[in-house]
C-alpha cells in the first residue's frame, strides 16, 4: 500500500505549465485532464479485478474535480454535491446484512502521483470517521487492501 502525503504534480514536469490550478468555491483543485488519461487503464484494470474476483462487492466509480472543464460547471457540480478531495472508486463490502464502504484513491506509478490537499483531508476526514481509504497504484495494492480489510475473494478462497 502506498500511504502518501503531499502535492499532486504532473507526471511529466513540462506540463506543468499547462495544468494551472482551478480555484473552485471550495479551494484548489488540480486541473487533471492529464492525469485522468494517464490513470485511466489503471484504474479499469483494479474494477475489473474486484469485479472478478469479487462478484459480491459493488465497486463504482465517483466523479470529481478532475471532469470540471470551467468555472460555471464547477458551480454547477459543486451544488449538485460534488465533494472536493473524493476518492476515484468507492468498493461496497458486504458485512452481515449491510455495506461497508471501502474509499479507492488510483495513482500512477510515478512517484510524484500523490494525494493533493483536497484528497489528503478526505483521506483523514474517512480515518476520523472509521471509513476504509487506500491509494492503489497497482493490482497488488488493491490484493493487499482487500487483504487487509478481511474482504474475501475468489483468489483468497485459493490459498
Amino acid at each position: 500500500m502506498v500511504w502518501t502525503n503531499g502535492v499532486l504534480t504532473p507526471d511529466d514536469p513540462r506540463k506543468a505549465k499547462s495544468l494551472k490550478p482551478a480555484k473552485g468555491s471550495w479551494g484548489k483543485y488540480p486541473k487533471g485532464r492529464y492525469q485522468r488519461r494517464v490513470e485511466s487503464p489503471i484504474q479499469m484494470t483494479i474494477v475489473e479485478w474486484i469485479r472478478t474476483v469479487a462478484p459480491h462487492c459493488v465497486v463504482f466509480s465517483i466523479p470529481n474535480e478532475r471532469v470540471v472543464r470551467s468555472r460555471s460547471e464547477l458551480d454547477i457540480l459543486v451544488n449538485m454535491g460534488l465533494y472536493p478531495g473524493i476518492t476515484d472508486l468507492c468498493v461496497l463490502a458486504p458485512v452481515g446484512d449491510h455495506f461497508e464502504p471501502h474509499m479507492v484513491e488510483v495513482k500512477t506509478m510515478d512517484e510524484r502521483s500523490i494525494l493533493n490537499e483536497n484528497q489528503q483531508k478526505f483521506r483523514l476526514l474517512c480515518a476520523k470517521r472509521g471509513i476504509h481509504h487506500a491509494v492503489v497504484r497497482s493490482i497488488e495494492d488493491i490484493r493487499e487492501a482487500f487483504r487487509f480489510w478481511n474482504i474475501k475473494t475468489k483468489e483468497s478462497a485459493i490459498l
